[in-house]
């Protein structure tokens, strides 16, 4: 496939970049990425879909099943390892108890104390 060809590509050459999704654990494991998962409770995915799209609950609610279900039906068709499975990411964090903000600078932390691990 395109995309992770140009993933793999990206990796090969030692650049740094983020992937959101794309099956990037799987797709890159062989470049020993920083792999983390991110979730958040339904609530505030909830709530923060109906902001940044203008829904009204429950149409935000099936915008986000819908949204997971992709995801998932996505990432088990490319991949070995199934959507979520903890074992195959170095770090799973439920974005909700430490909110947005702090989750960011949590997760950059993180990356860094990785990246100095590695060296």
């Amino acid at each position: 496939m395109k995309e992770f060809d140009f993933l793999r590509e990206k990796a090969r050459v030692k650049e740094s970049f983020i992937v959101l999704g794309h099956c990037g654990e799987s797709i890159l494991k062989e470049y020993d990425p920083i792999s983390i998962f991110v979730n958040a409770s339904m609530d505030l995915r909830i709530e923060r879909t109906m902001q940044e799209f203008e829904l009204d609950e429950k149409e935000a609610y099936a915008l986000i099943k819908k949204t997971d279900r992709n995801r998932k039906t996505y990432h088990n068709y490319y991949c070995d390892n199934k959507w979520g499975d903890s074992r195959y990411y170095d770090l799973c964090i439920e974005s909700s108890t430490l909110g947005v903000d702090e989750t960011i600078d949590f997760l950059i932390d993180f990356i860094d104390h990785c990246i100095e691990a590695r060296k």
